[in-house]
C-alpha cells in the first residue's frame, strides 16, 4: 500500500517539472494525512537533538493530527501554500529510493490482527494522534522520540490495515502519556 502511494507520486513527479502540494496530496488521496504524519514523525526522530525541533515539527503534527481527528480532507483545504508549485526534477532519484523503502515496509507490514480493528474508530485514532502530537510539542529533551514512534506505528497501522502496528501505536500512546504523567508527579513530589 505504501509503495503503491509512492509509485503514484513518483509517476506524477516524473511527468512534471513543477508540482504543487495540492497536486501531490490529490495523488495520495484520503491517506495523505497519514503519510504526512509519518513523514513529520520520521523527521522528528532524525532531528531530535535540535532544541527547536519540538516546536518546529510539533505544530504541524498537532495541525495534521487534528485534521485527521475532525475528518477534514486536506485536498479540499484552500491554503495559499497548497497552490504554490515547486521544482521537482531533483526529487526523482529520491522517489525511487522512497519506493524501495515503501516496498520494504509493505513486506513486513501486512493486514493482520483484524480483531484490533473491531475496537478502532477514527475518533480514538485521532485523539491518540493529537495527544501524542501535544506531548511531542512539549520542550522535553528526547521525550518526543517515543511519541513519534507511536505516531508512526499508529499511522502505518491505519494505512496498512495492520492490527499489530495499530495496537503498538495505541500502547505507545498510553505508555508515553503515562510516563510523562508519572514524571510530572515525581517532580511535584520531589522524589
Amino acid at each position: 500500500m505504501l509503495a503503491a502511494h509512492l509509485t503514484n507520486l513518483a509517476a506524477v513527479v516524473d511527468a512534471n517539472d513543477r508540482i504543487s502540494l495540492h497536486d501531490m496530496l490529490a495523488v495520495l488521496g484520503r491517506d495523505s494525512l497519514l503519510l504526512i504524519i509519518i513523514i513529520l514523525s520520521i523527521l522528528n526522530i532524525i532531528f531530535a537533538p535540535l532544541p527547536v525541533n519540538s516546536f518546529v515539527l510539533g505544530i504541524p503534527l498537532i495541525l495534521f493530527s487534528s485534521m485527521y481527528l475532525m475528518n477534514i480532507d486536506i485536498v479540499e483545504v484552500d491554503w495559499r501554500i497548497m497552490r504554490r508549485s515547486y521544482g521537482c526534477i531533483a526529487w526523482r532519484p529520491y522517489m525511487r529510493s522512497a519506493i524501495q523503502y515503501g516496498a520494504r515496509v509493505d513486506g513486513w507490514s501486512r493486514p493482520r490482527w483484524p480483531a484490533v480493528f473491531a475496537f478502532q474508530s477514527r475518533i480514538a485514532d485521532g485523539l491518540a494522534l493529537v495527544v501524542m502530537a501535544l506531548v511531542i510539542f512539549l520542550p522535553i529533551p528526547f521525550a518526543n522520540i517515543p511519541g513519534s514512534i507511536g505516531m508512526i506505528c499508529l499511522a502505518l497501522g491505519l494505512l496498512q490495515k495492520d492490527g499489530l502496528l495499530l495496537a503498538a501505536g495505541y500502547g505507545a500512546a498510553v505508555l508515553h502519556l503515562g510516563a510523562l504523567i508519572a514524571a510530572k508527579y515525581a517532580l511535584l513530589m520531589h522524589i
